[in-house]
């Protein structure tokens, strides 16, 4: 979870809550969170109570599912912009309409607060990604599937079919993809495993970036490869580190992926303007039938941060674009016609195009919904 507004002088942070009161912690510090309510974007509004007992309303980003009438205890952790807090878990539960538990159990969002914590971003990503294609030959030749730990689509040639291979192949689907293999296979094999689950647990080659990363652990562990690593010029810990920094990234996309109800993933691209990118497919119950969204955060260069979203509903699609410079917002504006034009010539019925200027567009905190389809 983070807080804007912060001045930092040594160890202690300040920020002002809604009332102009300012709050100082100490990383470290433990402190009392009661939700008050959920906000557009991703968002909420909390009161922070100190151990002293002093408190403030302030509106946060949290990267950890919550619910209205929860109280929870966060740890500070850092800050320089923001104040970034760790959760630790619930006092009070709330609970989501219907009287049903929100979000994940406790145990999972404390897992998913830390994972959201070594999150990297897509230019680093891209970065710890081609730092691997300078291993030794011998060590790439020990990790079967090697390959998708770096392959990355490029804007060129991008269609529905190789988004759809991007993701099916960026590790979040791993564990969904067991599953299907172990209830579609039927019968069990040796030691109670299906047929199906233990092919599906030997996948072939180049499958999953998840699979070939855990595979990759695995190896620069062995001394032989550390031996060879050694002698390239390369530290097998550091390779592991960035192999790890990865490894969570994904997790943190999964565990996500698992609280929104949807699949969500990070955006890797093979595109040089892109600092950052995330998108969330989702489906959703409504009056007329379901809806499917597909929810997109970017930041590019010199453009900066914006989300995007396409919904399809009741046979016609609605579009929203969001970005956070005004600057931006006006060239999208002057463009809009060609938004229209495309779905046109595709023969797609675009019932709706809205671009409005955001407030802040924020990655890791996936929106509570895509857009407004009830015009």
């Amino acid at each position: 979870m983070k807080i804007d507004a912060v001045a930092q002088i040594g160890n202690s942070l300040t920020f002002q809550s809604s009332s102009g009161d300012g709050m100082r912690f100490a990383v470290g510090d433990v402190v009392q969170a009661d939700v008050l309510s959920i906000l557009p974007g991703g968002n909420v509004s909390i009161r922070i109570t100190t151990e002293s007992g002093k408190s403030g309303i302030v509106a946060a980003r949290s990267e950890v599912p919550l619910a209205e009438g929860e109280s929870v205890l966060l740890k500070v952790v850092g800050g320089e912009r923001e104040v970034a807090l760790r959760f630790l878990g619930v006092i009070r539960d709330g609970a989501a309409p219907g009287g049903a538990p929100a979000g994940l159990p406790g145990m999972y969002r404390e897992l998913a607060s830390e994972l959201a914590a070594s999150r990297l971003s897509t230019a680093d990503a891209r970065l710890a990604q081609e730092s691997f294609l300078f291993l030794p030959e011998a060590v790439k030749e020990a990790v079967p599937g090697f390959e998708a730990i770096g392959r990355s689509p490029g804007l060129e040639g991008m269609d529905g079919t190789v988004l759809r291979e991007a993701v099916e192949g960026s590790g979040i689907l791993l564990e969904t993809k067991l599953k299907i293999a172990a209830v579609e296979g039927g019968g069990t094999g040796k030691g109670g495993v299906s047929p199906a689950l233990r092919e599906a647990m030997d996948f072939v080659p180049g499958a999953d970036r998840k699979e070939a990363l855990l595979r990759l652990g695995e190896v620069l562990r062995d001394r032989d490869v550390a031996g060879a690593l050694g002698r390239a010029g390369e530290s097998p810990g550091k390779a592991g580190v960035r192999a790890d920094g990865l490894l969570s990234t994904i997790e943190s996309f999964q565990l996500a992926s698992a609280a929104q109800g949807g699949v969500y993933v990070p955006l890797s691209l093979r595109w040089d303007e892109l600092v950052d990118g995330e998108m969330l497919f989702r489906k959703k119950t409504r009056g007329k039938g379901e809806s499917y969204t597909c929810e997109i955060n970017l930041d590019l260069r010199p453009l900066g941060k914006m989300s995007a979203s396409v919904t399809m509903y009741d046979g016609a699609f609605f579009v929203s674009l969001s970005p956070q410079s005004e600057a931006t917002r006006s060239l999208m504006s002057s463009r809009s016609a060609e938004v229209e034009r495309r779905f046109r010539e595709a023969g797609l019925a675009l019932r709706a195009v809205s671009i409005t200027r955001k407030n802040s567009v924020d990655f890791g905190v996936p929106a509570l919904d895509g857009v407004d389809v009830e015009v």
